[in-house]
């Protein structure tokens, strides 16, 4: 079964806002539009964030666990090293995005899309949720360990050396994907995958089961006088 698509952001008009001091000291981001603001490093903790948009802006190692995401699209920023643990993201979509090595441990993640991001080294550890789509993305030795996703999609991706060790994350479509060197692939529970990519992905389900495979020799048993 082809996965649901995922929900898109209810966006309305919007307030431009630039100010960064106060954005980094505010409770939360309403209908606000964010261009060329600078907020990395910030402490964004708790922040509540509904129907806003970013564009071009610098969160690279914010603090922005347990943050709530609603209605948001985020464009060309940078969110390298940020932490998003216990964060919730619904109805959200993040294109053309540096996410490399962002931790979104224990995120929750309902409707979202991350479409042409830079996510290598980044952690899903433990994350929770439904309808996540990521499209033509570098997850090159993402982490997705223990993570219980449904309706995920991987679309034209560099899954190379990612991890989904002890994940729960059913019928996940793969068609497009480099999948060489996935590990604990039993993660990913009745993948769709497309021909060409049945002699990777199937090396890594031998590595999960210590497959080894071997040239017969000769028998051990044998009697060495034998003819």
């Amino acid at each position: 079964m082809t996965p649901a698509e995922p929900r898109r952001p209810r966006l309305g008009d919007t307030e431009s806002a630039a100010d960064a001091a106060v954005l980094a000291d505010a409770e939360d981001w309403t209908e606000l539009s964010l261009r060329e603001v600078d907020l990395s490093r910030a402490d964004l903790a708790r922040l509540e964030v509904r129907g806003c948009v970013l564009d071009h802006c610098d969160l690279l190692s914010a603090d922005a666990e347990e943050t709530r995401w609603v209605d948001t699209q985020i464009d060309a920023c940078s969110l390298a090293g940020a932490h998003f643990g216990e964060a919730s993201l619904t109805r959200m979509e993040v294109a053309d995005c540096r996410l490399s090595g962002i931790q979104c441990f224990g995120t929750r993640l309902q409707d979202v899309v991350f479409r042409r991001c830079r996510a290598d080294g980044a952690s899903f550890r433990f994350a929770r949720g439904e309808r996540v789509w990521f499209v033509e993305c570098d997850l090159r030795n993402a982490e997705f360990v223990g993570a219980e996703l449904t309706g995920v999609r991987f679309d034209g991706c560099d899954l190379t050396g990612a991890d989904f060790d002890k994940a729960r994350i059913p019928d996940a479509r793969l068609h497009g994907s480099t999948v060489d060197g996935i590990r604990g692939a039993g993660g990913l529970i009745r993948p769709v995958i497309e021909p060409d990519q049945v002699l990777p992905f199937s090396l890594s389900l031998f590595a999960l089961h210590g497959v080894v495979v071997d040239h017969p020799g000769d028998d051990p048993l044998a009697d060495p006088d034998d003819d």
